[in-house]
Order: C-alpha cells, then sequence, then structure tokens
C-alpha cells in the first residue's frame, strides 16, 4: 500500500475552508480513481491545520490516478484553494512500515 500525505497550514478564515474542504474538495478526491482509502486529521495547535493520508495499492496507481481527469481537478483545486484561503499545501508519498 503506498499513502499520498498531504498537508495544509491554517487559514485566515477556518469556518469557510472546512466548508469547502468537506463539500467540495474530498468529493474531488474521492472521485479518482484507484483512491481504497482517505483519512483526515484535524490539528488543534500549530502551523499545520489538517493532514490528509489518501491510500492507493501501488505507486503506479497513485501516479496514474493524479494523471487522470480527476487527478488534475483535484491539482486545479489544491491550487485554487491555496490562493483563496491563502494557505500552503505540501505532499508526500510514503509506504506504511508493516
Amino acid at each position: 500500500m503506498i499513502k499520498l500525505l498531504v498537508t495544509w497550514t491554517r487559514p485566515a478564515d477556518e469556518v469557510a475552508f472546512e466548508a469547502y474542504y468537506h463539500d467540495v474538495h474530498l468529493p474531488l478526491v474521492r472521485q479518482c480513481p484507484s483512491v481504497i482509502g482517505i483519512e483526515c486529521l484535524h490539528m488543534n495547535k500549530g502551523d499545520i491545520y489538517r493532514i490528509a493520508l489518501v491510500s492507493y495499492e501501488t505507486t503506479l496507481e497513485l501516479r496514474a490516478s493524479l494523471e487522470s481527469e480527476e487527478g488534475r481537478a483535484v491539482i486545479a483545486d489544491v491550487e485554487a484553494m491555496q490562493k483563496r484561503f491563502r494557505v500552503i499545501s505540501t505532499s508526500h508519498v510514503g509506504r506504511p512500515d508493516e
């Protein structure tokens, strides 16, 4: 299993960010092919506000998912969210310890 870890910095307007994140962004992520799980964490303190872990069976599936039409829509949405909410999003790929 491969996980895409995505972090978001704390937005100035947390209420608006949360509404958009749950109503628009996560449904887009769920439409991506080969996604087998999504875990979302809300951080109470510090600069990191949200962490999402998106699970795939293989690196090839993750890559294909991000290159799909749905994946490109998610990437465009991330870029729009960064501008709209003045946040920074970073992503990393990793494999859970077995």
